[in-house]
């Protein structure tokens, strides 16, 4: 399930908010879907942040494949410390998905 949708309007206009995204999620999860696609520039940030509130709602006790994407500035744009930040941030989001398996892609 691609969650570049999921989000908030303010992003794009077509977009959609917390309820209806959450939603849209659990049907699929019932259906038999057990991969969500996002990343981190998708409603900047927002779609991982509703994904995140969709796994703790429903409790999910099988396994959930979450692919998620990490959008890295060009080097001349990026902060001097761009690189350290990211090597915080990779550990914390692999160890913060228990039930699934994590895929980041730079």
């Amino acid at each position: 399930l691609g969650a570049m949708s999921f989000g908030s309007p303010k992003w794009v206009p077509w977009v959609l908010d917390e309820e209806p995204s959450i939603e849209i999620m659990k049907a699929a999860w019932d259906l038999g879907v057990n991969t969500i696609d996002t990343a981190n520039i998708y409603s900047n940030d927002e779609s991982e942040r509703l994904v995140a509130k969709f796994i703790k709602k429903v409790c999910l006790t099988d396994v959930l494949n979450l692919h998620s994407l990490m959008y890295e500035l060009p080097r001349s744009l990026s902060p001097p410390n761009a690189m350290a930040l990211l090597q915080t941030i990779l550990p914390s989001r692999r160890s913060s998905c228990p039930i699934s398996i994590l895929t980041i892609i730079l």
